[in-house]
């Protein structure tokens, strides 16, 4: 925790067996995680990210016997943030996350609950093909082109959200499963 990474930091297809601490961390060079396995809990709590970071097919594959959990509360993405292909498969939290630039979750996999509540996105935010059980979205500014087509979840709530720009939503045809969707007292900015 409270470490700075001055270039490029790469832990690209490192497996963390233990739990890892990069709280209050800053990463001014591109952070790579691609194909990296996080076999217990990872914090990211403040964590600053002033150049692309890149989780591409990262696992999140918390242990049976800890409870922990993912947490990138309070984390600030100065460029642009990649998670495509990532698997939670237990709860994360984004909470109060700043994305500056476009942040990516194409075809990722929200097995467990992940909250996003009082996060901000500032770019794009594109959830294109993404897996969710259950999704909070409570009090999210999306500024930019929010994409939430061809996505698979079984519960989405999206309370006191402000879209800004325009919004897509599209629900995979999944076995005719039961979901729900809420927007309550939530404001779209577009059609």
């Amino acid at each position: 925790s409270n470490a700075t990474f001055n270039g490029e930091s790469n832990f690209s297809s490192v497996i963390f067996r233990e739990w890892v601490d990069f709280n209050r961390a800053t990463f001014k060079g591109e952070a790579h995680f691609k194909k990296t396995k996080f076999k217990k809990t990872a914090y990211f709590n403040g964590t600053t990210f002033e150049n692309m970071v890149d989780f591409r097919e990262a696992e999140f594959n918390i242990d049976k016997l800890d409870n922990g959990k993912t947490d990138f509360c309070n984390t600030t993405f100065k460029n642009y943030a990649q998670f495509c292909n990532a698997i939670f498969n237990k709860k994360v939290w984004f909470s109060n996350t700043k994305f500056e630039k476009e942040a990516y979750f194409i075809d990722t996999e929200f097995n467990g609950e992940v909250n996003f509540g009082s996060s901000v996105f500032k770019g794009e935010a594109d959830f294109r093909s993404s897996t969710f059980d259950k999704a909070n979205f409570e009090k999210v500014l999306f500024k930019s082109l929010a994409l939430f087509t061809d996505i698979s979840f079984n519960l989405l709530i999206f309370s006191e959200c402000i879209f800004e720009y325009i919004t897509h939503f599209k629900r995979k045809n999944k076995n005719n499963t039961e979901y729900f969707a809420i927007f309550h007292k939530s404001f779209f900015a577009h059609e």
